[in-house]
């Protein structure tokens, strides 16, 4: 924990000392730590990935999925992208999830803001109460 934490793909293959394949990462759309996360095997090959560094770095793509699962980030299924070979759809799902992760961050200012509105009563707190307790 003395390194700081890899937040996008090319970040986290410099971090496992695979930065080789950082340029392949980039090309195919592999940007965001949690779609490095989600390597399989076939994106091993897609990547051009030697054997000799397969097993390095699907087992750092294991690990790292359980440690942004369990920091409460949304990792794709394992080869979601495979079948379409593309990454869009993936993309598509983690943003709209972000959004609405967002959205329910939000969501207790945006109903009070809507109660005032519609004249349910005061408490103009200026939006502070949406951060209870952290």
């Amino acid at each position: 924990e003395s390194a700081p934490r890899p937040r996008t793909a090319a970040e986290w293959l410099r971090a496992i000392g695979l930065q080789q394949y950082e340029a392949a990462a980039r090309s195919h759309g592999i940007l965001r730590i949690e779609l490095a996360a989600a390597l399989t095997d076939a994106d091993c090959e897609r990547l051009k990935v030697a054997p000799r560094d397969r097993t390095r770095l699907l087992s750092s793509a294991a690990l790292l999925a359980k440690r942004l699962e369990a920091r409460g980030k949304r990792v794709p299924r394992s080869g979601a992208a495979d079948t379409s070979g593309g990454y869009s759809a993936v993309y598509e799902e983690l943003s709209a999830a972000e959004e609405m992760e967002e959205l329910g961050d939000d969501a207790g200012a945006l109903a009070g803001a809507a109660t005032a509105r519609s004249g349910g009563g005061g408490g103009g707190d200026g939006g502070d109460g949406s951060r209870r307790g952290g």
